[in-house]
């Protein structure tokens, strides 16, 4: 692994669904996540920021 890959691995760790696989007709495959640019994926530590410290203060009932 050089320097590159090991400033990234903790990143790399914190993205939701890293190893995700589904079932096919083929047996069991890996996800191959190719839509970086447009949507991205879930990252653990934006979405425990978002759930934990903005989510109990999101509403969008009315009183």
């Amino acid at each position: 692994m050089n320097n590159l890959e090991q400033y990234f691995q903790n990143f790399h760790e914190g993205i939701i669904g890293n190893n995700q696989t589904f079932t096919t007709p083929y047996g069991e495959k890996r996800i191959c996540y190719a839509d970086w640019t447009a949507s991205d994926r879930l990252y653990q530590p934006i979405e425990d920021k978002i759930i934990y410290q903005f989510g109990p203060f999101v509403a969008n009932q009315k009183y």
